[in-house]
């Protein structure tokens, strides 16, 4: 359950990047990045702990001479700045639809899809299908199995406007606890650590229960489409192989609490 279903994204405005050396109105020497809030990965930008994905970028772009600057804003919207170039990097991009935006070869991550439904509700799931009498919550933007066949089902069920609510703001997992236990759905699709965060920081961890799906995709961080993009994209790509050979790149994940080694 990654990010950036591009499909829902008018594809007007795709076309309207730029290709432009430099992110416009920026400090060649400030790497602007952004997304909505999806924490341990990225939190809230004025907190001690930013996420550790700009935790990693800090590391592998302060020897270069970088400063990281970190917006929080709506999904869709960061995807679609990313490819106009007005800003450098989008946060948390699955392989299968980054659209125009560029990734490298090195993931910062692993995405894992779980459902999270109100306690002593749980149902076994091993089919889109098994959704078909749920209200669904989702995110705007988000792809959660690299575009495969629970992406495609969650489009259909959009199309036909079947009991499915879609959260569009830069804070959309509080509001879609809040409609889980107002009853107003009965299951969202979220990455396992980003609802375990939530969930414990909110106190809800007695209220609700999470169910394996199986899902998942590799993660990234994307740059935009142009020759400052590309150049910024071997940065992150030799640095993240750097830390993860000397083990640092674990140690930073384990500061939020996650484990990738298994």
């Amino acid at each position: 359950m990654g990010k950036s279903l591009l499909a829902s994204v008018p594809l007007a405005l795709f076309g309207m990047a730029t290709l432009a050396g430099t992110v416009h109105g920026q400090d060649a020497r400030t790497l602007v990045v952004a997304a909505d809030i999806w924490c341990p990965y990225n939190c809230e930008p004025h907190d001690e702990n930013r996420g550790y994905l700009v935790d990693l970028l800090e590391e592998v772009f302060t020897p270069h001479g970088f400063a990281i600057e970190y917006r929080v804003m709506p999904w869709a919207r960061a995807l679609i700045e990313v490819e106009r170039g007005l800003i450098d990097g989008v946060l948390g991009v699955v392989r299968g639809n980054q659209g125009g935006t560029l990734i490298g070869d090195e993931p910062v991550g692993r995405d894992e899809t779980v459902l999270v439904v109100r306690r002593g509700e749980e149902f076994e799931y091993s089919r889109p299908d098994d959704l078909d009498d749920k209200a669904i919550g989702r995110i705007a933007g988000y792809s959660y199995d690299g575009l495969g066949p629970f992406d495609a089902y969650l489009a259909v069920r959009s199309y036909d406007s079947r009991e499915i609510y879609v959260i569009h703001h830069d804070k959309p997992l509080e509001s879609l606890l809040s409609m889980l236990q107002d009853g107003r759905i009965d299951v969202f699709p979220e990455n396992r650590y980003v609802a375990n965060h939530t969930i414990y920081r909110l106190g809800l961890y007695g209220a609700v229960s999470m169910l394996e799906t199986g899902l998942g995709d590799d993660i990234f961080v994307a740059f935009a489409p142009n020759e400052t993009g590309e150049r910024k994209l071997a940065i992150l790509d030799e640095g993240v192989r750097a830390l993860k050979d000397s083990g640092r790149f674990a140690d930073i994940l384990s500061r939020y609490g996650i484990d990738e080694s298994n």
